[in-house]
């Protein structure tokens, strides 16, 4: 049977509690509904993450995070949302290499998606010949498979979620101007976990990604980990789904 998810006015969301993913929008974003699908895979510069089965080829994007106190967090990660690859829906997995930084030693590895919100229409080239938006909000739960000089207590599951920006390719193209700028902000631009909604990125950007990591497996429990940036290598691509991913 195939598989459908609601849009709401300009938000596609995939979900498997669909209270869930409206209590994330905006309450006028729910007055609209059509169909639509998306998913994203990210990671090596060469192939996007993608493996030719539909799931993740196991490569990594790289980026760097620094904090308030002027510290800098190192971090690869990489992944898919979206793709058939498992069942119940949405399917996908991510994982996230925390490798350096005042945040520790940690390899964190998302197993269970729970939401997907896809968003801002209009692809940038030449990615739009693969989906029709430019921004992604997935999260689900996971657990750290390996940890060391962290600053929080590890449960046995922590919800997680992600949000990315595909604006081009290669994802870490030299863009020739200040990431800082209102253009490019630091902190990206929707964050609907945050409850951000509607701000359009800009294609003379790099892809952006960040991550925040929850103390328990209740999405409201408290932040103990959020890193965030522009890449600094490797790519994202937000796709229409394939015939395989529809079923």
């Amino acid at each position: 049977m195939k598989k459908t998810a609601p849009k709401f006015c300009g938000y596609t969301v995939i979900a498997l509690s669909l209270a869930l993913a409206i209590s994330l929008l905006p309450i006028q974003a729910t007055a609209c509904y059509v169909v639509g699908d998306c998913r994203v895979t990210g990671g090596g510069e060469v192939t996007s993450g993608i493996d030719p089965d539909g799931g993740w080829d196991g490569t990594l994007a790289q980026g760097k995070y620094r904090s308030g106190s002027g510290q800098t967090n190192r971090y690869t990660f990489g992944g898919q949302a979206g793709a058939n690859t498992a069942y119940p829906g949405p399917q996908g997995e991510w994982t996230h290499h925390q490798f350096a930084g005042p945040d520790g030693f940690f390899v964190f590895h998302g197993n269970v998606i729970d939401v997907i919100v896809c968003s801002d229409p209009g692809p940038c080239n030449p990615a739009a010949a693969n989906g029709e938006y430019k921004q992604i909000d997935f999260g689900g739960w996971g657990r750290f498979n390996t940890y060391q000089d962290v600053n929080f207590e590890v449960q046995d599951a922590h919800w997680f979620e992600v949000h990315i920006e595909d604006l081009g390719e290669p994802g870490n193209k030299p863009r020739g101007i200040d990431l800082q700028s209102i253009s490019c902000p630091s902190a990206g631009s929707v964050d609907i976990f945050a409850g951000i909604f509607g701000v359009l990125a800009d294609c003379g950007c790099s892809d952006f990604y960040r991550i925040r990591i929850r103390a328990n497996a209740d999405p409201a429990s408290a932040v103990v980990y959020e890193a965030y940036g522009y890449l600094t290598g490797g790519n994202f691509q937000i796709h229409q789904p394939t015939g395989f991913d529809m079923k």
